[in-house]
C-alpha cells in the first residue's frame, strides 16, 4: 500500500503525491497509470532540490523532459508569476505532476499560492484531471466552512466510469480511487447534475489564495488514504481507455 493524494484542478491535470520512503513503487504505479499521455507535454514541478530527487526519477523514468525544480522562484507571486508564463508560453494545454512539501503546513503558504494562482491563470485552457483518494477529494465535496463534515458518496454515471463499489466510499468522487477525466466533461457534469458542488468548486478556484481556501487546501490534502497500488492502477487505467482523447 502507498500513501496517494491527488488534487483537482478546473483547467489543467494535477498529479499530487507525497514525498516518500517507499518511491519505487509510486514510480512504478506512474510508469503505468500515464503511459497514454505524449512525453512532452508532462511537467513535473517541485520545489524540493532537483537531484536524486523523487521528482529527478519520476523524470528520467517516464523520459519526461520537463522539470522545474531548484528554478522555480520561492516566493509565492513571483513563482505563479513563473508558473503561469512558463506553461503557457509554451504548452497551453499541460499536464502538471506536482510534488509538492509534504505534509503540507502554513508554511508552505508559497507553494499553496503557487499552484492557485498559477493555475487560476490558465483556467481557461481546456486540460486534464488527475485525482482520488476519498479524503482528497473534499476540495469538490463541502465547502472551507463545512470542512469536518462528512461529504455525501455519489457516482456520475454520463462519465462512463464508475464501478460498482462493494462499499461506498465517502466522497470520493465516481467512487473511484483515482480519476481522470477531460476537464470540461466533468464541469459540465458537475453544473448539469450538482449544481451546488459545481458553484462550490468554481468558487474554491476563482478566488484561491485566500487564508480561509489556503487552510482549506492544505488540510484537505493531508488527509491522505492508503489506497491499494493495485487498485489506483487498475482504475486510471479503465479511465483512460475511456477518456484519454489526445
Amino acid at each position: 500500500m502507498i500513501h496517494a493524494a491527488f488534487l483537482a484542478s478546473p483547467s489543467t491535470g494535477l498529479f499530487a503525491a507525497p514525498q516518500q520512503p517507499n518511491a519505487e513503487k509510486l514510480l512504478s504505479a506512474a510508469d503505468l497509470i500515464l503511459p497514454a499521455l505524449p512525453r512532452e507535454r508532462i511537467w513535473v514541478i517541485t520545489l524540493q532540490s532537483a537531484q536524486d530527487t523523487l521528482a529527478a526519477q519520476l523524470s528520467s523514468k517516464l523520459e519526461v523532459p520537463n522539470i522545474l525544480g531548484e528554478a522555480l522562484p520561492k516566493g509565492s507571486a513571483t513563482s505563479s508569476a513563473f508558473l503561469s508564463i512558463h506553461l503557457a508560453a509554451r504548452d497551453p494545454n499541460p499536464v502538471l505532476l506536482i510534488l509538492p512539501p509534504y505534509p503540507l503546513t502554513t508554511n508552505n503558504d508559497g507553494f499553496i499560492q503557487t499552484i492557485g494562482f498559477g493555475l487560476k491563470t490558465l483556467k481557461s485552457y481546456d486540460g486534464f484531471l488527475i485525482f482520488g483518494s476519498q479524503k482528497a477529494s473534499l476540495l469538490i465535496a463541502v465547502t472551507p466552512q463545512k470542512l469536518t463534515d462528512a461529504p455525501p458518496a455519489y457516482s456520475v454515471p454520463s462519465l462512463k466510469t464508475s464501478p460498482t463499489p462493494t462499499q461506498p466510499e465517502q466522497g470520493c468522487f465516481g467512487t473511484l480511487p483515482l480519476l481522470l477525466v477531460r476537464a470540461k466533461i466533468l464541469l459540465d457534469t458537475l453544473k448539469d447534475h450538482f449544481p451546488n458542488h459545481y458553484e462550490n468548486f468554481m468558487r474554491l478556484f476563482s478566488s484561491f489564495g485566500t487564508r480561509e481556501e489556503e487552510r482549506f487546501f492544505y488540510e484537505a490534502y493531508n488527509q491522505v488514504e492508503q489506497t491499494l497500488l493495485e487498485d489506483v492502477v487498475t482504475r486510471a487505467k479503465d479511465v483512460f481507455m475511456v477518456e484519454a482523447r489526445f
